[in-house]
């Protein structure tokens, strides 16, 4: 055939080409590449040295395009089909480009980094580290929440190159925060997409691969980030009052807890210095979380020190240190 995609099956970008690609029946010859292999990396990188996908090359027309939403634009140009993934309307069209760049510069690349993990021939490095998925996605996909509320596609009627591109990273985070109860008008979407014979068709060819994702907890290699957050919360309450929240397991119960569908296991709060907490929790679906504190400070009504490890089915995800001040 005269198009090959140089792809991988679990690969967010490389979704959203093989939606392009199966959404208007487009004849191509798809070309997994193990990076992990020296000699495959060696040799896809003899068709694109960056050595990133997906890449697509176009035989008949002696062209060599790189990067997901290039490959869309080139394929919209000299490949179409029925479905019109980049409209014709010059308005449109800027609409469409402009929510796919908001998935790609703001869900995939923010949400990726609290997702990174092992994906067998990928072989993209763990992250542990002390920021959740949700502290990166979550005010964007409220935004895309309320752009939902009032339409069936990610620009409206039309499904577009914009779909494409918010597929995977929609899927993935779903894995990780399930998007149904916080973010109703994103998960509609999310169905709807899944239920595209373009992407089903995408997971189904990615599910050997599915183990190595994070949201199925298979954490096999580790490396180290060091990062910090701040979160400020005004409450109208005074410092005490405030403090007191933190003092013991039954008051934690009820504000400190897990995701849509977690219900607590086991609270164990041993609030003093050198004591130790543990909150233990589980999903539906197997889950197991566990936080596992020991407190270092303790300044009544003004600061609480502390470092943390989370478990997630038994393997170690993170340590963090926390420093609480009312």
């Amino acid at each position: 055939m005269a198009l090959t995609l140089y792809m991988h099956p679990l690969s967010s970008y490389c979704h959203k080409a093989l939606i392009a690609l199966y959404e208007n029946a487009i004849a191509f010859t798809p070309h997994g590449v193990n990076l992990g292999d020296p000699a495959e990396r060696d040799n896809f990188r003899k068709v694109w040295p960056i050595g990133k996908f997906p890449v697509l090359r176009d035989d008949a027309r002696d062209q060599t395009i790189p990067e997901s939403t290039s490959i869309i634009e080139y394929l919209a140009r000299h490949y179409p089909g029925p479905v019109e993934l980049i409209p014709d309307d010059p308005e449109l069209a800027a609409q469409v480009r402009a929510t796919d760049r908001f998935t790609i510069c703001i869900c995939t690349i923010r949400c990726r980094r609290s997702s990174a993990t092992s994906c067998g021939p990928l072989t993209v490095t763990i992250r542990s580290a002390s920021v959740t998925p949700r502290s990166g996605c979550e005010r964007p996909l409220r935004f895309a929440d309320r752009e939902m509320a009032t339409r069936h596609w990610a620009v409206g009627d039309l499904f577009s190159m914009a779909d494409c591109g918010a597929a995977a990273p929609l899927f993935f985070i779903n894995k990780m925060m399930p998007l149904a109860q916080e973010f109703p008008h994103v998960s509609a979407h999310l169905e709807r997409l899944m239920k595209r014979p373009s992407y089903a068709r995408a997971l189904v060819e990615a599910q050997p691969y599915m183990h190595f994702f994070p949201g199925v907890i298979h954490y096999e290699q580790r490396s180290t980030v060091h990062d910090t957050f701040v979160i400020n919360r005004t409450f109208a309450f005074r410092p005490e009052l405030v403090f007191a929240a933190w003092t013991s397991a039954e008051a934690k119960a009820h504000w400190f807890v897990g995701p849509s569908g977690w219900q607590a296991q086991l609270r164990e709060l041993d609030f003093r210095v050198g004591g130790r907490e543990q909150v233990i929790g589980r999903k539906p679906d197997g889950f197991v979380s566990r936080f596992d504190a020991r407190y270092h400070e303790i300044v009544p009504n003004q600061r609480i020190v502390y470092v943390y490890d989370m478990y997630v089915n038994d393997r170690q995800i993170s340590t963090s240190a926390g420093d609480d001040r009312v």
